[in-house]
């Protein structure tokens, strides 16, 4: 049940307006049954009141010590159940809600102004799971940290939410293109199950298979914070049909390798089959949807 789940704020978010945040979105958490984003939008506008003077100002200052317990949850909340995605509805609320008409060259746009801060406060927290080793974590619950959270920036991804590219790639390149040296040959490369910890990563791109194979489908060829794969020739840095192509490749034989685990196998033959269906799903059937 949904108030299982045990929540800890951490030093950082106990007080002020972080500890506050972290406080309604336990509470949601922790409900049986799912209040509507919207009321949790009323709730959050609740901590910050409009400056003296300015009455027209949007209550809610959507600024980096606003989102930084979003992340700090979402590493908390386990990848299998549905209650990451109450998170993912909040901030999707928040985005409609604050979200700028622009117009630029006769084209409307919507601009949410407060992104920049919700990317910088998940780079942050990206930090402090990927590269931060925390001395009370068993090695199980260290995992368990990084696929919830990994997880957890898929569905921003999904959803449109956040600029997460590079992280996804990051992620790829680490379970699928092998080890490799910079001056190496595309084809000198080692079997992705030579991949240190190669059954962690994979979990981790399966769940950005999962809930984001759409978007990195449909990604351009350059993005921001785009890195070079060992097998991809040096001008698709990206997001390809190339880097697509090998990384299912790369999960059809993680799925026929006996020596690893079945879960894994299963995760990874599930991975093949959505990106399969993405393909065929796409506008363009020429198997390259960038």
């Amino acid at each position: 049940m949904a108030e299982s789940l045990v929540l800890d704020p951490g030093d950082e978010n106990r007080s002020g307006l972080r500890g506050q945040v972290f406080e309604i979105l336990k509470t949601v958490l922790q409900a049986d049954t799912e209040p509507p984003p919207l009321r949790t939008i009323i709730d959050l506008q609740r901590l910050i009141q409009p400056t003296p003077g300015y009455p027209s100002q949007p209550p809610l200052t959507l600024g980096r010590e606003f989102f930084l317990p979003f992340h700090a949850v979402a590493w908390q909340i386990p990848y299998e159940g549905p209650l990451q995605g109450r998170i993912i509805r909040i901030l999707g609320a928040l985005k409609n809600e604050y979200a700028v008409q622009k117009v630029e060259d006769g084209i409307v746009s919507f601009v949410w102004e407060a992104q920049h801060c919700l990317d910088e406060a998940f780079a942050e927290t990206y930090d402090s799971i990927v590269y931060t080793t925390v001395p009370d974590l068993s090695v199980d619950e260290d995992i368990a940290r990084r696929v919830n959270f990994h997880s957890y920036a898929a569905r921003l991804m999904g959803a449109g939410l956040l600029g997460v590219d590079k992280y996804c790639i990051y992620a790829f390149a680490d379970a699928l293109e092998g080890q490799f040296s910079e001056r190496s040959e595309p084809e000198h490369v080692e079997a992705a199950t030579m991949v240190l910890d190669v059954e962690v990563r994979v979990a981790i791109v399966t769940e950005w298979i999962r809930h984001a194979a759409k978007a990195i489908y449909r990604r351009d060829f350059s993005v921001w914070g785009s890195i070079h794969g060992p097998l991809i020739t040096w001008d698709e840095q990206g997001f390809s049909a190339n880097r697509w192509s090998l990384w299912k490749s790369r999960l059809s034989m993680v799925e026929m390798n006996a020596l690893l685990s079945e879960d894994i196998r299963v995760r990874a033959g599930q991975a093949v089959q959505t990106m399969n269906e993405v393909e065929a799903a796409a506008p363009n059937k020429t198997g390259q949807g960038f």
